[in-house]
């Protein structure tokens, strides 16, 4: 068998972190492996049989391991080298991994529904109270947009709002220095049909953005005077502001929730770990879901108050609270939180609650030091 070593090398060794993740994550799903990991297998005959496995939290390993494969495949470029085959022609006999089944009879499939659109790195879309005629689009480099809910085939994308016009710089930052920062959330006021209040969820720097390594989670309200086709740039009223200590896990998803309130999520300020330990902290607002009024202040009845929490607090112990949303019927108040490197977790909040991080992954013990046993 000949080998391209530089095609075989570039596979592993660019993979990218991320993507090797996403890939990771498949594999862990089909084949339940106990964490996640970089299935070495995937370019050693060798390792695939024994199943041998890097876990996420050692990085590094996957580098070595690309160094380990472009030392065995060295050579002249002009050259390949031949070896014994490496690799797999056929599919080993397993009968405890099942793989899912991509027929097109599936019941669930994925269509596109507005073909001849695209966007910019999209990460919500909604619509107004009471109006299913249009969808609202946020681009988390600053982008409101709306369209046309009745024309699947139209390609026709309105600006709301482009936050440049607003002086909101977080354009060049999104792009260049903050992959999680920008746009994060937006939500319509119950009220909106009167008052053409719509409220933005974003990260922007303190100062300027091409110097300051600090920056800021926003809360601002926006107006529209024309029935939600724009919003005015020059309305723009803060509610709510919390520095950040870092420029990841900032969470950011605002809701409006069957109690006409105003919910939050804040990631637990950033790096890894929660080197803060804000998870666990009742006095600092980082790590929790937070339950306001729509002027930005603490709502009444949040438990951790009486607790000797902060007010706003409605549920702490997150790690990146990404999204969430209420169950129409129940009213439950279900979220999805970022997990640190082997579990995901999904979460039905309750007023008061402890979700674990930085103690608990899932439900899972960590190997960060825990200030508390709990309840979690």
């Amino acid at each position: 068998m000949t080998i391209d070593k530089n095609r075989l090398v570039k596979n592993v060794f660019f993979t990218g972190y991320r993507q090797a993740e996403d890939i990771i994550t498949l594999e862990t799903r089909l084949c339940d492996l106990p964490h996640k990991s970089v299935l070495i297998g995937a370019y050693n005959r060798e390792c695939l049989v024994q199943r041998k496995s890097v876990p996420m939290r050692y990085p590094f390993l996957l580098s070595l391991a690309c160094v380990l494969l472009y030392a065995c495949f060295g050579g002249d470029d002009n050259n390949p080298i031949t070896t014994p085959a490496v690799g797999l022609n056929t599919r080993p006999g397993n009968t405890t991994c099942l793989a899912v089944n991509h027929s097109q009879n599936s019941s669930v499939l994925l269509t596109r529904i507005f073909p001849n659109m695209s966007f910019t790195r999209p990460i919500f879309m909604l619509q107004a109270p009471n109006n299913t005629n249009r969808w609202y689009i946020a681009e988390q480099r600053g982008r409101i947009l709306w369209i046309d809910a009745n024309d699947n085939a139209g390609s026709t994308q309105n600006i709301v709002l482009d936050m440049a016009t607003a002086n909101i710089s977080i354009r060049s930052y999104a792009n260049a220095n903050c992959n999680e920062c920008g746009l994060l959330g937006l939500a319509f006021d119950p009220d909106f049909a009167n008052n053409g209040y719509m409220y933005l969820s974003f990260t922007a720097p303190e100062t300027d953005p091409n110097t300051s390594e600090t920056m800021q989670s926003f809360i601002s309200r926006f107006t529209s005077s024309d029935g939600g086709l724009t919003l005015d740039p020059n309305s723009r009223v803060d509610i709510f502001n919390l520095l950040q200590p870092f420029r990841n896990h900032n969470g950011g998803h605002i809701m409006i929730g069957p109690d006409a309130l105003l919910y939050l999520g804040l990631g637990d300020g950033g790096s890894g770990n929660d080197p803060l330990q804000h998870g666990q902290s009742i006095t600092s607002l980082h790590g929790s879901i937070l339950r306001l009024n729509t002027d930005g202040t603490a709502a009444p009845g949040n438990v951790v108050a009486g607790q000797g929490g902060r007010a706003e607090i409605y549920a702490y112990g997150l790690r990146n609270p990404w999204r969430f949303s209420f169950d129409r019927q129940t009213g439950d108040l279900w979220l999805g939180d970022v997990g640190q490197g082997q579990y995901e977790e999904v979460n039905r909040i309750s007023n008061g609650g402890n979700y674990g991080w930085r103690c608990r992954e899932g439900l899972h013990a960590t190997a960060n030091s825990c200030s508390t046993n709990g309840p979690f």
